[in-house]
């Protein structure tokens, strides 16, 4: 979740984000909401998440963010 990413950690924040970024959240998430869900609705779905899937997600990103650095650190030094 890119919110995440921001340092948002509220439901509310978390709504508003997504009312400043829906346009590029849209596209991606294949959804075409006109404005953010309510932030009780946000927390709702949020909850009902697995904890350890979450972690298993954010771990898999991670990792592909730590590669694509490492590449990068390396092809700028080879240059």
């Amino acid at each position: 979740m890119r919110a995440v990413d921001y340092n948002v950690i509220d439901y509310r924040k978390i709504q508003r984000f997504m009312n400043a970024h829906r346009e590029r959240l849209n596209a991606p998430c294949q959804l075409h909401w006109k404005r953010a869900p309510a932030h009780t609705s946000i927390r709702h779905n949020l909850q009902s998440l697995d904890p350890e899937e979450i972690d298993a997600v954010f771990r898999r990103r991670s990792s592909h963010l730590d590669e694509e650095a490492l590449f990068k650190r390396h092809h700028a030094r080879a240059v």
